[in-house]
């Protein structure tokens, strides 16, 4: 409702509301403590010379795994970083994102720097969308956002005590934006539909947005094939479908 009343942050009231409204139902845990020093326990900086020397010794099993996490990382950027640049309407006239450039550098550094001080991957991340339906269009929007994270480091108690419950609303509103860029698929023809079909659907059934584009680009190639349509397939798009048919085949010794 506030969303419709175009109230701008929506966004973060509802989480707010829904948090407190946990804590009074008794559903949310109020933090022991609020402020925490940040912990470099999991940097890999003091180990680098043993892990990369470990990596050399066991390159045959350490390099499909390496390949794997490359090709889920890559892919997981270029599939939300074109998602939400569509959505911000930061893209070119062949629907291409502005400096999508810029933005891989920006994403392989942040994946570099989080490996080396111990966190998760460090990466560009689809809730961005909620910013940019509360109007962000700049690289102002990311900075402020950045700084907001930095600050909330000492206080992460406090941060980790908001339920799933409060979030998912927001998350769930901004899914359903999305899908206003379906128009932009020519669903008259199946050989752009089917593929892009395969994509929506599997990257909430399998939680990746690689595996959903591989999905997408394999489903591509074969339709493409199978309809007569060889001058749709470009040299890039089969170089990439033989990658994730590769993926694929090699992913179940990964587990």
């Amino acid at each position: 409702i506030l969303y419709i009343k175009k109230f701008s942050p929506a966004f973060l009231v509802t989480i707010v509301i829904l948090t407190i409204v946990g804590i009074v139902a008794g559903l949310v845990s109020i933090p022991q403590r609020i402020f925490e020093i940040p912990s470099f326990s999991t940097s890999l900086v003091p180990v680098m010379p043993n892990a990369i020397k470990a990596y050399i010794d066991l390159i045959a099993l350490a390099f499909p795994i390496a390949f794997s996490l490359f090709l889920v990382e890559f892919f997981d950027g270029i599939g939300t970083i074109a998602g939400l640049a569509t959505k911000a309407g930061l893209v070119n006239g062949s629907g291409r994102p502005i400096n999508i450039d810029k933005a891989l550098y920006t994403d392989a550094s942040a994946t570099v720097v989080g490996a080396l001080a111990g966190t998760t991957t460090t990466v560009v991340y689809i809730e961005s969308a909620s910013g940019i339906e509360a109007g962000g269009r700049s690289g102002l929007t990311a900075l402020v956002t950045g700084i907001l994270f930095l600050c909330f480091l000492p206080i992460a108690p406090l941060a980790a005590s908001i339920p799933g419950f409060a979030t998912a609303p927001v998350l769930i509103l901004v899914g359903l934006l999305f899908l206003s860029v379906i128009r932009k698929i020519d669903l008259e023809d199946l050989t752009e539909a089917i593929p892009s079909f395969m994509a929506i659907i599997a990257i909430p059934l399998t939680y990746s947005i690689a595996t959903g584009i591989g999905l997408a680009f394999i489903t591509y190639t074969l339709v493409k094939l199978l309809s007569g349509r060889f001058k749709d397939i470009t040299p890039a798009t089969i170089v990439i479908t033989l990658i994730f048919i590769l993926y694929f085949v090699m992913l179940p010794s990964l587990h």
